[in-house]
């Protein structure tokens, strides 16, 4: 065969060329430098980051008299034995298949047995080196004990967790890293160049992703993409080639979770079903969607995933939509989803049925902004609670200080609200409260509980029946949107006060005085009862703060 795949053509030969393990390179060459050497190292990292590429490149700067002392040359006689697999002083096994303790016995310390016949150091290169048995781990543990002088052991492993602690000990820890894709779309660009093939970003964005940091996949990867595509490469092709499902379609599922539109989550499944998708691709690769998309969201910015600038531009679009706690319960969907279908032979029902639950999923409520609602807090400690009592003086003056400037206001014959009587204001009630269900569902039905009882100065007066509890929280906390929209609709500036207990409807300004029954004078008693309250002190193990 007279074709060299592209992994193998461009295997790094000198330490210079290793991609995205700078912290390894430069320890091994300062050790080279400085007459540092250990007896033994161990490599551990994920597949293809350049474990075993980095002991051949150890061994050939062991023995290289070409070179510098931290750099083989990677063209004299002895590195070209390395590289090629035919030095004597080299010895390469596969630990898979060379793991029994007569191997490492015998084979080994006969091997050992004898100094370097050519070079100045024997090294012996284990791959996969937690695949030895107990046995011959005890066997080797004498050897790397007391070492014969001028051997080095370097052993790689992908699972560094099954080899013994006494083997760790007694080496030198290396721990590669996944390349970052970035470094990978660098060296395949340059790879392109040599080849004289062109190749536009995205489609090198897309395989450094599919390789998740390996930079020997990314070239089997890249050498599949060429054969495929005849030599011209494109977006489409890739993705073709790759099985990658296009983004759009998970930014469709996440529309559908928005809008609640479950007959059009069942229509995309029937489509993507008929173009032949796996239901568990789709399923694996919405999970990553969703949590590039919470990533964006919790920092604001689309810098730390890793995708095309097109797609980062959909994700900032998409940011504001879900709150936070509503992607991590559609995530919490999504990977229980994922981890049924290997126990199901129904993929496509898992599928669909998982569509259904996040466009039918209810919004998320605060568990604080539900207690505020209700005039309570959640103790959490002291500094906290220090913050509340503060923000909630703070507020009292506030409202103190707007009460004398009103009542002054209205002393000088210069109240805002005269532009509208409250009769006036009562008949357009209804249509003020539809207005704002609009934008605002849950604050609408809030303030269908309430009953206008009393326009006076400039504060209007809402009341509520006192198991309203909740719906009077919810108009105090929208307090502030509900005076901006009045003022922006009909063109006054009123403050608005909240009350509950049993009232009368008031019909003019001199309307019947509510009589009130504020949370601040209930009974802890009658509180802790509320049925609402005993809900969420059961589900949240919560302590009331009065």
């Amino acid at each position: 065969m007279s074709y060299l795949v592209l992994s193998r053509k461009y295997r790094p030969q000198r330490f210079q060329e290793i991609v995205g393990q700078g912290h390894v390179t430069k320890t091994l060459q300062n050790a080279l430098s400085l007459d540092r050497l250990s007896h033994a190292y161990i490599l551990s990292g994920p597949r293809g980051v350049g474990k075993t590429t980095t002991a051949r490149i150890l061994s050939k700067a062991l023995n290289c008299l070409e070179g510098t002392k931290s750099e083989p040359c990677g063209e004299c006689d002895i590195c070209k034995e390395i590289t090629e697999g035919r030095s004597l002083d080299v010895l390469e096994i596969d630990g898979a298949t060379y793991r029994g303790i007569d191997k490492i016995r015998d084979d080994l310390q006969d091997y050992l047995r004898h100094p370097p016949m050519k070079n100045a150091y024997k090294v012996v290169i284990i791959d996969e080196v937690h695949m030895l048995t107990k046995e011959a781990f005890n066997a080797l543990l004498k050897t790397l004990e007391e070492p014969p002088p001028n051997v080095v052991f370097i052993f790689a492993t992908t699972q560094p967790n099954k080899v013994p602690p006494t083997i760790l000990s007694r080496c030198q820890r290396f721990d590669f890293k996944r390349i970052p894709s970035s470094e990978i779309i660098k060296s395949l660009l340059e790879i392109m160049k040599k080849e004289k093939i062109d190749i536009d970003e995205n489609s090198l964005v897309l395989i450094a992703k599919k390789a998740d940091g390996g930079m020997r996949d990314a070239l089997s990867l890249l050498d599949q993409v060429i054969s495929f595509t005849d030599g011209s490469v494109d977006y489409s092709s890739v993705r073709s080639i790759l099985s990658v499902v296009d983004e759009e379609i998970f930014f469709s599922i996440t529309d559908i979770a928005m809008t609640g539109n479950s007959i059009k989550g069942l229509e995309l499944v029937d489509d993507l079903m008929s173009q032949g998708y796996d239901p568990e691709t789709l399923i694996s690769g919405l999970l990553e969607h969703l949590r590039s998309l919470l990533i964006v969201t919790v920092t604001n910015s689309a810098d730390l995933i890793e995708t095309t600038k097109d797609i980062k531009e959909l994700y900032l679009a998409q940011k504001d939509r879900f709150a936070q706690s509503e992607l991590h319960r559609i995530l919490k969907l999504t990977e229980d989803a994922l981890l049924s279908i290997p126990r199901s032979s129904m993929t496509r029902m898992i599928f669909e049925s998982l569509l259904l639950k996040i466009s039918n999923m209810d919004k998320s409520v605060e568990i604080e902004s539900l207690l505020k609602g209700m005039g309570y807090s959640v103790e959490r400690n002291d500094s906290e609670n220090v913050e509340n009592v503060k923000s909630k003086q703070d507020d009292s003056k506030s409202s103190s200080k707007s009460n004398s400037e009103n009542a002054l206001a209205k002393d000088n014959g210069n109240q805002e609200s005269d532009s509208i009587g409250f009769d006036e204001l009562k008949e357009k009630w209804g249509s003020i409260i539809s207005e704002i269900a609009k934008t605002r569902t849950n604050l609408g039905s809030a303030l269908r509980k309430s009953q206008l009882t009393r326009l006076n100065g400039n504060y209007l007066e809402l009341s509520f029946d006192n198991e309203d509890l909740y719906e009077k929280g919810a108009v105090e906390h929208n307090s502030k949107f509900i005076r901006d929209f009045l003022k922006e609709k009909i063109g006054i500036d009123i403050m608005l006060k909240t009350v509950s207990g049993e009232f009368k409807t008031a019909n003019d300004d001199s309307a019947e005085e509510v009589t009130e029954n504020n949370n601040e004078s209930m009974s802890e008693e009658k509180m802790l009862k509320h049925p609402t309250v005993e809900k969420i002190m059961e589900k949240f193990n919560g302590k009331l703060t009065l």
